[in-house]
């Protein structure tokens, strides 16, 4: 439950929201006796439900708690707020490093001393024994005197101990930032992942992008493992051969081909660049991945900034060749890498056969179109639902809103929509999150930012942040049959036209906890009837158990699969099931009683 402007936690007065996560709400707070503001960072309640969480967090706080670098965000104590544990850190007022590598009135100098005392600070971090497993330009704060800290170390694990700690069976790191070791799932992770993300900052500074940048976080870790490094000469010319051995050097895909120490990295790439005369860098960063965190991902971000769960990766696809570069001295591949290579060619041939194959089979020369209700623009339907509203102001309008009224989400969600209006995506999301932390109803402030994203022509984003509406809103609460109906409905008439919604772009709209979602595999089963690729729709509900928390969609879907295998026994059957439920959404019994009058009952 978010804490509002005046409350207390022990000796901490909340100030406001600083940001909302799937670990944590970060609030600014003000220590009256200290005089002295601080970030308190409250681990959400839903971690608390394991009961090995509160053991691990202390065991992590002590650990991070320990590290006293002058560019480290410290950590000032750590306790528990209604069972609830919390960090209580040093408040650094200015800008992430994201935003001061952005701004035209960086000054260049001020940046290399800024890279520098990173280095100092993850060499620091890594001789206590410490990973941070996370670091990319958004957490590395800079404060109004230009020094650079290192912050969110809450997730870093303990290198030498390699225990189980709060990032437990999770890959983490940054698509755009993330360490090969990483991406594949290793859980022997040493100081080379750090190095290696700091270099991918280094590369984004001086060439003017990072090196992998695709459509979904998936394709970014699959070229972070298997892609060579795009030469940095090829997309900035001003990048000379001495700083461009470095950057291929810290980027290597082995950890062991890296530099050593974060340090030894920051002295070479330093060195290149005064050998080079280097004094200005690109400009021609390239669009990456936008991606929506929510409370419950992991931070508050609109850029390529969602953690990855440890899963399978995809197979390779066609890609446009990218211009290799070996130099002399460099180590030669590994015989294994050989064998590894010419496996994933022979699979994906197989894969590609399979599919041809299996197309041939699922789509009949002349086959009929299901029989389907006609397709409604997918809004929200229960009358019974009153979404906030979000008045249309201009960008300076909205912020005078917000300054005017802090505490009231509709102004929030109004400076979201201004700032998206501006292409400015980063404090959009900004002032959504922070308008969620103040909303009376987590699943109606939810569904009125899916709808407001709708109209902005973002299908995707909507999807998924109707789901987020549900997901908030506990089964006991009295809005809880409303809002699962309307959601219901909306993914459902979605999921019915396969060309209106791109279901990879449901899954990358950056809230985390899709992957296990009943209700989006229901739409993904849908949306493969609706394209009529049965096979692989049944596939996919096979995986799937009747028991689901989405039992009455589970056994519509299931019926709407026998219907278009033209099996309208088993179809009923699965339909009549449904009149065995309870709390049925009433969408759900009028789509059934219309297949069943086209099925001619």
């Amino acid at each position: 439950m978010g804490l509002q402007v005046g409350e207390f936690i022990g000796p901490y007065r909340i100030v406001g929201p600083l940001g909302q996560g799937g670990m944590a709400t970060v609030y600014k707070a003000y220590h009256p006796e200290l005089d002295r503001h601080v970030a308190i960072k409250i681990m959400n309640a839903s971690l608390s439900e394991d009961p090995n969480f509160l053991s691990r967090f202390e065991r992590e706080a002590k650990i991070i708690a320990r590290l006293e670098h002058p560019n480290i965000v410290p950590i000032y104590h750590f306790s528990r707020f209604n069972d609830e544990p919390y960090l209580v850190m040093k408040y650094v007022e200015g800008q992430t490093l994201k935003a001061q590598m952005s701004s035209p009135s960086a000054s260049f100098d001020q940046l290399l001393k800024n890279f520098e005392s990173i280095a100092d600070g993850l060499a620091y971090a890594h001789e206590q024994g410490v990973l941070h497993r996370d670091v990319k330009p958004s957490n590395i704060l800079v404060d109004h005197s230009h020094r650079a800290y290192i912050t969110d170390f809450g997730l870093a694990r303990l290198v030498q101990a390699g225990q189980s700690t709060l990032s437990q069976d999770m890959l983490m790191g940054t698509p755009h930032y993330i360490s090969p070791e990483q991406a594949r799932g290793s859980q022997d992770l040493g100081p080379g992942a750090d190095i290696y993300s700091f270099a991918v900052i280094l590369y984004e500074w001086v060439v003017g992008r990072v090196p992998f940048s695709r459509d979904t976080p998936y394709a970014i870790v699959h070229d972070h493992i298997y892609t060579p490094l795009p030469l940095p000469s090829t997309i900035n010319p001003a990048i000379k051969p001495d700083l461009e051995m470095v950057l291929l050097k810290a980027l290597s895909k082995e950890p062991e081909d890296r530099y050593l120490t974060a340090t030894e990295l920051f002295r070479a790439f330093k060195a290149a660049i005064t050998s080079t005369g280097l004094r200005e860098v690109a400009d021609n960063a390239s669009p990456v991945v936008i991606i929506i965190e929510s409370p419950i991902g992991k931070e508050t971000q609109l850029s390529s900034a969602t953690p990855i769960v440890s899963i399978p990766l995809p197979l390779p696809r066609e890609r446009v060749p990218v211009q290799t570069y070996r130099a002399a001295n460099a180590p030669k591949p590994k015989s294994g890498q050989w064998i590894t290579y010419l496996t994933l060619i022979v699979i994906v041939g197989i894969v590609v056969l399979l599919v041809l194959a299996s197309q041939r089979r699922e789509t009949p020369t002349n086959s009929p179109p299901l029989p389907t209700l006609a397709v409604l623009s997918p809004t929200l339907s229960p009358s019974s639902i009153t979404l906030i509203d979000i008045p249309e102001l201009s960008l300076s309008d909205a912020q005078a809103a917000v300054q005017n009224n802090p505490n009231d989400p509709a102004a929030h969600l109004a400076l979201g929509r201004a700032y998206w209006l501006q292409s400015q995506m980063t404090p959009g999301i900004e002032a959504i999150n922070a308008g969620a932390i103040l909303a009376p109803e987590q699943g109606i402030y939810w569904l009125s930012a899916a709808q407001m994203t709708e109209t902005l022509g973002e299908i995707g984003g909507a999807v998924r942040l109707n789901m987020q509406a549900l997901f908030v809103t506990p089964p006991d609460s009295p809005l809880y049959p409303q809002i699962r109906a309307a959601v219901g409905e909306y993914i459902y008439n979605t999921a019915l036209n396969p060309q209106a919604i791109n279901l990879e772009q449901v899954k990358n709209f950056g809230l985390s906890g899709w992957e296990d979602n009943e209700l989006y595999d229901i739409m993904v089963i849908r949306s493969l009837i609706s394209g009529y690729r049965l096979l692989l729709a049944e596939g996919a509900i096979r995986r799937m158990r009747a028991e689901t928390n989405f039992a009455a969609e589970y056994h519509l879907v299931r019926g709407e699969l026998f219907k278009a295998q033209d099996d309208i026994t088993h179809a009923r059957a699965e339909w009549a099931l449904i009149a065995t439920l309870q709390d049925v959404p009433g969408w759900i019994n009028n789509r059934v009683t219309e297949l069943l009058s086209l099925s001619g009952v």
